[in-house]
């Protein structure tokens, strides 16, 4: 029996309808008329452990969540509501590694990068091997690099690392970084880059040496336009910055993706030198690339790249050259008159 409203779905999927029209949207809707303009000074005056009933406490983080119109009631039919929607058997889908991920037909994994023992089911012991030995490549890597024994071209320690990411890639690992500060190596800079305007890694690689930066190029395709134009603008500064083969530059890589192939493809190897069982391609399995860089710091099959045409081609030639295209600074030129006249509008009022 399903509650009104509500189509009956897998485990883990989502609902094919609003929860609209479930009875326990319409006792929340009954509720809220009750008692939405109740005053919170009320409210408390009324209920004085409120603060510490409708509070929770995990991991030094306090939510709380007292300062809501809320009472037990509303709490009661809210729970209702994740019930009828089926929230339970989605966190158990997660949990035991189905495929919740609907349209790509996968597990989300997040959880397992957290606590592989988290995962329940057949798949539990895989991911746990498969996470800890990724893990591993990762802490790995970053005691190398930390220790000074990861070595360029030419042989010196690393005392630049660049993350070139964007979205959750830049993100996560840039929020990281900047979070636990206090405890980054004093040796070691980390630095950003998501913008796809090429003035900015430009204006970056302008203060670096080749011969002692690392680039971790983190995109779970290893497909992303504005990803991979600043990996290759990267590519192209080692190369005249460091001279001799492709191959050789390409030791300065790492790679934090799910697609192998493509990453080979751009030229980063399996295995920074012969000595060493050590990755340079990282699989995390998700977009949580803030793994390796939060180390360092502180520390589906994809084809080829499609052509870029249009506005990404005039991005990409400035990429070629630091200096703007004529299309690109007319339209800069004319966004500024714009926000001149704004302003002047506004100052004017």
């Amino acid at each position: 029996m399903t509650a009104k409203g509500h189509t009956e779905t897998s485990a883990g999927a989502s609902p094919r309808r609003s929860p609209r029209g479930t009875e326990a949207w319409e006792r929340l809707a009954a509720l809220a008329r009750e008692g939405g303009d109740r005053p919170m000074l009320t409210l408390f005056a009324d209920d004085p452990r409120r603060a510490e009933r409708y509070s929770l406490r995990c991991g030094g983080l306090l939510l709380d969540y007292a300062k809501n119109r809320i009472d037990d009631a509303v709490m009661a039919a809210l729970v209702r509501l994740a019930e009828d929607m089926g929230v339970p058997a989605g966190i158990r889908a997660l949990f035991a590694g189905e495929p919740v991920n609907v349209s790509e037909g996968r597990p989300a994994l997040h959880v397992a990068l957290r606590g592989a023992e988290r995962v329940t089911g057949a798949a539990g012991e895989a991911l746990r091997i498969a996470v800890g030995t990724e893990l591993a490549k990762a802490r790995d890597l970053a005691g190398r690099v930390r220790a000074g024994t990861w070595r360029g071209k030419t042989g010196r320690a690393v005392t630049d690392v660049i993350n070139i990411g964007i979205g959750g890639s830049d993100m996560g690992p840039r929020m990281l970084y900047h979070a636990l500060r206090e405890y980054a190596a004093p040796d070691i800079r980390c630095h950003f880059i998501a913008n796809v305007d090429g003035a900015e890694i430009h204006s970056l690689l302008a203060g670096l040496d080749p011969e002692t930066t690392l680039v971790i190029v983190a995109s779970k395709s290893f497909a992303t336009h504005e990803t991979r134009l600043n990996a290759n603008t990267t590519r192209d500064w080692f190369e005249r910055g460091l001279g001799g083969s492709r191959d050789e530059v390409m030791g300065h890589f790492v790679a934090i993706t799910e697609n192998f192939a493509e990453a080979r493809a751009f030229g980063i190897p399996d295995a920074n030198d012969d000595d060493v069982d050590e990755q340079q391609v990282v699989d995390l399995g998700v977009r949580d690339a803030e793994h390796a860089a939060h180390l360092l710091g502180h520390r589906r099959e994809v084809g080829p790249l499609e052509p870029v045409h249009g506005r990404q081609a005039a991005l990409r030639e400035q990429h070629q050259d630091p200096r703007p295209t004529p299309r690109l600074r007319d339209d800069r030129h004319r966004f500024v008159a714009r926000l001149r006249k704004r302003r002047l509008r506004v100052s004017r009022v």
